[in-house]
Parts: C-alpha cells; sequence; structure tokens
C-alpha cells in the first residue's frame, strides 16, 4: 500500500482514461470502506479497483528501474505463494477442515427430507444455488417482494416444477397446528421449515399491467384501474382461495404495503382477460412516492409485481 501510494501521487494522468484509472481505485476502497461502517461488505466488490492499481504500479515501475526490479521479485514470490496454497488446498497434507460452516450436512439434511422433491426455497439467492452445489438436487429460490431481486426471477426452474410435488420454504410459526407446516433446526443453527406442495403451480409468468393510475393521488381517492391479465400457463388460476389478486405499494428496498382487493374469478389457461377493480387510497401510504402494480398472492408463498409497476405520489 506504501508503495502505491507513492505511485499515485507520482503518476499523473495524460487523458480521460488515464484519470478513470487514477480514481477508479481510490474510489472503490473508500466507499467499501465506509460501506463496513453500516453493513456487510464482501471482498470480491473491490476486484474492479485492480485494474487502476495495476496501472499506476506498471506506470510507475516503467520509470523506475529499482522498483521495477522489486515489483519482478515480489510477483514471482507471489505466484509460488498461490501455487503453493493450490497445491495445498488440492492434496490437503496437513489435514485442513476447509468446510467450517457445516453446508454439506445441512443441505444433505434437506435433501434426505426433500426425497427426491424440488425444493422451493424463500428468500437467499444463495441458499438455492448451495443446495443444488452440494447435493444435486432441483431447487428454486422465489421472488419476493420484501428482498430484491435476484437471478432466479429469470430462470424458469419453477416452471419445470409445474404439477410436480415440491417441499416449500415457508415462515416458522411456534402456534401452527395443523401438522401442515413442520421445522427442523439444521447442522448450521439454521431452522429450515416447509410444507409440501402436492400439485406445484406457478403463477411468477402472469402478466398484469394496468391503467388509470394518476401520477399524483391523495389518500382517500377511488382509483378505478382497468387490469389486463394474461396467463401463459396451461392450467385456470383461480382467485377467492388460497390465491389473492393483491396490490403492492412499494418505496425503496425496504417498505411494501399489500392490499387484498378481494377480487374472485378465474384466470383462464393460455387466456387474457380485462378485469376493472377499485381501490381506495389508505391514509398510511400518504407523504410519499411508491412504485404500485398488482401481483398473485398464495399462503405461504412470497411473491414479486406480476407485470410493470407505476410510479405515483401519494399526497397528504
Amino acid at each position: 500500500m506504501p508503495l502505491y501510494v507513492r505511485s499515485w501521487i507520482a503518476v499523473k494522468p495524460q487523458n480521460a482514461v488515464e484519470r478513470a484509472l487514477r480514481f477508479i481505485p481510490a474510489a472503490f476502497i473508500v466507499f467499501f470502506l465506509l460501506s463496513t461502517l453500516r453493513g456487510y461488505v464482501q471482498p470480491q466488490w473491490v476486484i474492479v479497483a485492480v485494474f487502476g492499481l495495476l496501472y499506476t504500479l506498471f506506470t510507475y515501475a516503467r520509470r523506475h528501474p529499482r522498483t521495477r526490479r522489486y515489483l519482478m521479485r515480489m510477483g514471482w514470490v507471489t505466484l509460488a505463494l498461490i501455487a503453493l496454497t493450490r497445491l495445498v488446498m488440492i492434496f490437503n497434507p496437513l489435514g485442513i477442515r476447509y468446510e467450517v460452516f457445516d453446508n454439506r450436512t445441512s443441505y444433505g439434511e434437506i435433501a434426505e427430507i426433500a426425497d427426491g422433491r424440488p425444493v422451493v426455497f424463500r428468500h437467499g439467492y444463495a441458499v438455492a444455488a448451495k443446495y443444488a452445489f452440494y447435493t444435486g438436487g432441483e431447487a428454486y429460490c422465489q421472488p419476493n417482494i420484501r428482498y430484491r431481486t435476484h437471478q432466479w426471477q429469470f430462470r424458469d426452474d419453477d416452471t419445470r416444477f409445474a404439477g410436480r410435488e415440491v417441499l416449500v420454504e415457508t415462515p416458522y410459526d411456534e402456534a401452527d397446528t395443523t401438522g401442515r407446516v413442520r421445522s427442523v433446526v439444521l447442522p448450521n443453527g439454521k431452522r429450515f421449515t416447509w410444507f409440501v406442495d402436492t400439485h406445484f403451480h406457478p403463477t411468477r409468468l402472469v402478466d398484469i399491467s394496468f391503467t388509470g393510475l394518476p401520477e399524483r393521488v391523495a389518500a382517500g381517492d377511488t382509483l378505478r384501474l382497468s387490469l389486463r391479465i394474461d396467463n401463459p400457463y396451461p392450467y385456470n388460476i383461480d382467485l377467492g382461495g388460497d390465491m389473492s389478486l393483491v396490490m403492492l405499494w412499494k418505496h425503496g428496498r425496504f417498505r411494501v404495503e399489500e392490499f387484498d382487493t378481494g377480487e374472485r374469478f378465474r384466470i383462464p389457461a393460455e387466456e387474457e382477460i380485462r378485469r376493472e377493480v377499485a381501490f381506495v387510497v389508505p391514509e398510511q401510504l400518504a407523504g410519499t412516492d411508491f412504485d404500485a402494480g398488482f401481483a398473485l398472492r398464495r399462503e405461504g408463498y412470497t411473491n414479486w409485481f406480476n407485470g410493470k409497476p407505476l410510479r405515483t405520489e401519494v399526497a397528504r
């Protein structure tokens, strides 16, 4: 680091590209250093800063033979250490225990419970990936409006599971006495709670677009919204039982307000229908702006917007 600081001061950029390479490392390091004060960060996020570091050191070393010789020697030493480390990791002559989070045994226990059935996880996009990696089993992570977008929303694993019996991760509730929901504490200390859906029917690809939402509304206003609902699945979707049509109001990442429309109707398989929905803007939404849209919510599952939300401001 002292050598980099010295190089950073000595090397003067001559054009916009060189200026970018000079300032990117400092910007990234400072930004993620500050990020550690408010939460968890991962070191690989600053990999992009390496390009600027290499440029600055290389430019400085070209002009200073002594520094160049030092970097060459340290470079070979670094490569030798990397090669030695890789050999130790491959053959493990020291008997080091690399797995310290009990992932293999924990996900293996879930796989035993699943007994060949796909597992639909609730949130934490890495969990489904780890399950597939450690067990080879089929997995999917549900979109979650209260979490964030992730790569599973763009995969069709849930469509492949349609009609099959699956395990669905759901929140733990000590008061549940139905026997439908079961729970187990895994070797890694985390709890896995699930129920079995004997005929899994995803609704993620149902598209709900709508009109009639002004850019600015007020609490107490009655909105009359025209919905166009497109069901691409080869099965009907009935609303009114454990499946409901809800209106979502999302502000930022963490605030989500969800309201059941109370609508009861059928969305025919592979068809498009239109529907009028009335919605009274609640007082609790007043004073901020939202991304508003609709979703199909099912008991025990999570969801995201079914379709593109619209931006609106709720006045006081």
